[in-house]
């Protein structure tokens, strides 16, 4: 019996590329994926999916080796060159790895190959003219790389085995594709191939690239061995495209390595979602790339991009002038944070713009291009922006915001150039507000900064939640933080503000009186929390406030702070300790869809007939205030009403005006009166000398007599008259005066 080796030279590429702590010339005849013959010489290598993460060694001795698997991996650098002494290699498959560099010419003079899969890599260059040598080769696997230059299609055709032949997604490869009767698969798909209509019918299982006749020439390009191909100092496909030789490609790198803050020199064409076509881009894609970036200030040098999508990330800043870009076909921005004002005249000057889309950046603003001046324009979209325009210039393609005159302008405006602009001590659309440029942010940030635990010059314009305008803070949303401690006791001025949203936090402590100062706010959702103490009872300077989200905190008081929200849709002050009566200013909230006042402590009789003038209500909650009483309005009149409670209160209601959609108390029918009450109006109430609701209960009120306090004869308090109790109060009085007058 032979005895097992335990050195084996052959084996140094495995344990190098398995690494620990083997040494080179370790038999790694029993390594899993590693088969050997009777005499240790390795035929087998299959270490394919195993997370290997290195640069790809050299291959040394192994001359008996015919199968080698390494794909799956994430195998670096380049083929090494001793690949040539693999002679007895028939399967190599090294796909779906990050090798780069150009394929070896000897790869493909080792006779026996029959399988290569090189697919999915960054490998570069041409694909080798000793691809005619591999006479046995069946499977050519090259898909997804790098690969350039004109394709050796005669030698191709030549390999009368060959039935698999992938060469898509290499966006440079150029020449006649290759055609074979016996092709089972083929894919040509995102090449510069060229081919003519007959190849593609004659080869009905290959998938083909876009269309091009390989004899019909370009500009600077001439025939060569009967196919259009680029003159000397240009680069390209003859038949599609000649572009100048120059160094562009670092320029035209610049803006995605801003963008994505990549190194100024790195090469942008191997980023995921840029397509180059010898070496200029043609395409980006990196919409829905979760980006979070400002736009850099310059599209740079991009001649022939034809695709710019960049819509559905969080890309802020203002849009830079596209006019350089001369090929550009379709541009979509959309569903960013782009604000200032749109270079809508660069937009007109590229005329073959067939798609436009800006919509969902609310703060956009400017004149929307002029679609006469687009030759080709399919789809365009505005809508949710402050973009403005006159409905005389709408084309049917397009969706609009809502329609925005650009010369009406507001205060502190003027029209300049067709288009309302703030005066010089104003920035924002003139045609909707001017912001005042003498304040920033820095001082609007204070109160934020407080509720964040940061330092004073922090910057909260960057801060999660926190929506800034022209260095203007409008919108404020930090619900659900975990934010604690004390509420900032003065909000300070942020006059621009407009939503307010510190709901599902642990804030303690009250609302300061200055926030009647936020007179642009339109909601104030402060509901979950632990905030307590009267709230503020003036707020009549938020006319524009249509939310007020209170519910489940302790704040007491009465709610005469109501009165003037004349634009209020949601009132919800619900599990609170407000008390007094519902005013009846109440009535005056026309366009309240929500009234809930539920869980608090509110008393006495309701306002019946204000609360019957809302109506517009579709939710009212007045259920768990004990000491509610009086007639509930008549729900069925209230055509838009979903939901509604009146339980565990002492209300009302009528039989023929319940709704189903509600509930209400038990057995407390307005007209239904108990023992010693009388139906008044439409409701009971308690006879004279009774007190109570008529329709829950009356009692008797006990009345004290004229002539005695008390008639308890056994009490020790006889005779006692109200003269009596008179002269005792008088006399008790004077001896107090005398004893003040004795201490000074």
């Amino acid at each position: 019996m032979k005895r097992a080796a335990t050195k084996n030279e052959e084996c140094k590429f495995v344990n190098l590329l398995l690494g620990g702590d083997r040494e080179p010339d370790d038999n790694c005849c029993y390594t899993q994926g590693v088969k050997c013959d009777k005499d240790n010489h390795i035929q087998e290598i299959d270490l394919s999916d195993k997370k290997l993460s290195k640069e790809i060694p050299e291959f040394g001795n192994m001359p008996y080796l015919e199968r080698l698997n390494l794909g799956g991996n994430n195998l670096t650098g380049k083929i090494p060159s001793d690949i040539k002494n693999l002679s007895k290699l028939i399967f190599l498959y090294l796909n779906n790895n990050e090798l780069e560099g150009e394929i070896p010419s000897s790869l493909f003079e080792l006779p026996e190959l029959i399988e290569v899969w090189l697919n999915a890599n960054n490998f570069e260059g041409n694909i080798p003219s000793t691809v005619s040598k591999a006479t046995k080769l069946m499977k050519l696997k090259l898909s997804y790389n790098n690969l350039s230059g004109v394709i050796p299609t005669s030698g191709l055709e030549s390999l009368s085995m060959l039935n698999i032949i992938t060469l898509d997604n290499n966006s440079d490869l150029v020449g006649r594709v290759p055609t074979s009767a016996r092709y089972t698969e083929c894919n040509f798909e995102n090449t510069s191939l060229c081919y003519e209509t007959k190849d593609k019918i004659n080869n009905s299982k290959c998938k083909f690239p876009k269309q091009h006749d390989c004899t019909t020439c370009v500009k600077n390009a001439s025939k060569v061995d009967g196919i259009c191909q680029c003159k000397e100092n240009f680069i390209g496909a003859g038949y599609d495209v000649c572009y100048p030789e120059s160094n562009e490609k670092e320029n035209e790198c610049e803006f995605i390595n801003k963008l994505l803050k990549r190194n100024a020199t790195n090469n942008c064409c191997k980023e995921s979602g840029v397509t180059c076509s010898f070496g200029h881009i043609k395409k980006i894609a990196l919409n829905n790339y979760g980006i979070k970036a400002t736009m850099p200030d310059s599209f740079g040098s991009m001649p022939y991009i034809e695709q710019l999508l960049l819509n559905n990330n969080e890309i802020k800043g203002i849009v830079p002038d596209v006019s350089g870009l001369k090929s550009l076909s379709q541009i979509n921005l959309s569903t960013n944070k782009l604000n200032g004002l749109l270079p809508t005249e660069s937009f007109e000057k590229l005329t073959g713009l067939e798609n436009i889309s800006l919509h969902s950046n609310s703060e956009l603003y400017g004149r929307v291009p002029n679609t006469a001046v687009y030759k080709t324009l399919n789809l365009c979209s505005f809508v949710k922006t402050n973009l403005c325009y006159t409905k005389s210039e709408t084309d049917k393609q397009c969706d609009y915001p809502e329609e925005k005159s650009c010369t009406e302008c507001v205060e502190n405006a003027e029209v300049v150039e067709d288009i309302c602009k703030c005066n010089n001590n104003g920035i924002g659309p003139g045609y909707i507000q001017c912001f005042s440029a003498n304040t920033s942010s820095d001082t609007e940030c204070s109160f934020v900064n407080k509720l964040l635990n940061k330092d004073e010059s922090n910057d909260c314009c960057s801060e999660d939640g926190i929506e800034c305008y022209y260095d203007h803070i409008i919108s404020i949303d930090l619900k659900s933080k975990n934010l604690s401690g004390q509420f900032p006791t003065s909000i300070g001025s942020i006059p621009y503000l407009t939503t307010l949203d510190l709901s599902l936090n642990q804030l303690t402590g009250s609302i300061p009186k200055d926030i009647n100062e936020l007179t642009s706010l339109t909601a104030l959702k402060l509901n979950n929390n632990q905030l307590s103490g009267d709230f503020p009872s003036d707020l009549k300077k938020l006319t524009n406030l249509t939310e007020l989200i209170l519910h489940n905190n302790t704040f007491s008081g009465e709610i005469s702070f109501i009165e003037g929200l004349v634009n209020l849709e949601e009132l919800h002050i619900g599990g609170n300790e407000f008390k007094g009566n519902i005013p009846t200013s109440i009535g005056t909230l026309t366009k309240l869809k929500l009234l809930n006042l539920s869980e608090n402590k509110f008393n006495g009789k309701i306002p019946t007939d204000e609360l019957a003038k809302l109506t517009n209500l579709e939710y009212i909650y007045l259920d768990k205030n004990a000491d509610l009483s009086g007639k509930i309005p008549d729900t069925t009149k209230l055509q838009l009403l979903k939901g509604c409670s009146f339980v565990n209160t002492k209300l009302c209601n009528l039989k023929d005006s319940s709704n189903e959609i509600c509930t209400y108390p038990e057995n407390q029918i307005c007209n239904s009166c108990k023992e010693n009450a009388t139906v008044v109006g439409d409701v009971c109430e308690c006879n004279e000398n009774y007190s109570g609701l008529g329709y829950i209960n009356c009692e008797k009120v006990e009345t004290v007599g004229d002539n005695e306090l008390n008639t308890d004869t056994n009490s020790g308090f006889e005779g006692f008259s109200s003269m009596n109790v008179k002269s005792l109060f008088r006399l008790t009085y004077l001896t107090i005066i005398v004893i003040i007058l004795g201490m000074l």
